[in-house]
């Protein structure tokens, strides 16, 4: 007998061990099929142009509700929707842990244009330092503070 998926789940006539090493055979197709599947979606994402996007968030004083800063957040372009620990937990279980890791990878402290070329010759991709750009002042946030205001937040 069969079950929706196709898989054998009983027959007369076969011995337990028969049975016990067919349904452990599916299992491993199934596990196989989800790990091919996981590749597929860390592949796409890999192969995105804009695979790993910056967002900010606010970061708000409570008792003014103001914004004063923002956190820097990376997110993944990838589908479905997920917390970027989940992209790479899958990523190291299809075995693309590694490229992953990379594609996310800022680099700190980047001085000298020889840093930078050996960051892109790697596959790093974002970077800071003051060979890029020097530090500046907090940035004003009034656009973040209507919308937390009407929220009510």
């Amino acid at each position: 007998m069969y079950d929706e998926q196709g898989r054998l789940v009983a027959y007369h006539g076969f011995s337990i061990d028969i049975t016990v090493e067919v349904l452990a055979t599916t299992a491993q197709r199934d596990q196989d099929e989800q790990r091919e599947a996981a590749r597929a979606r860390i592949t796409a994402v890999l192969n995105h142009e804009d695979a790993l996007q910056i967002h900010l968030q606010p970061i708000v004083d409570l008792t003014t509700r103001r914004a004063v800063g923002a956190e820097a957040l990376a997110r993944f372009a990838g589908q479905p929707y997920r917390p970027p620990n989940e992209w790479f937990d899958e990523a190291w279980q299809a075995g693309l842990g590694p490229d992953l890791e990379l594609r996310a990878v800022t680099a700190e402290g980047v001085e000298t244009a020889e840093e930078v070329g050996v960051l892109l010759d790697t596959g790093v991709r974002l970077a800071q330092g003051y060979h890029l750009g020097r530090p500046a002042p907090a940035w004003p946030a009034e656009h973040y503070r209507n919308e937390l205001l009407v929220a009510g937040r």
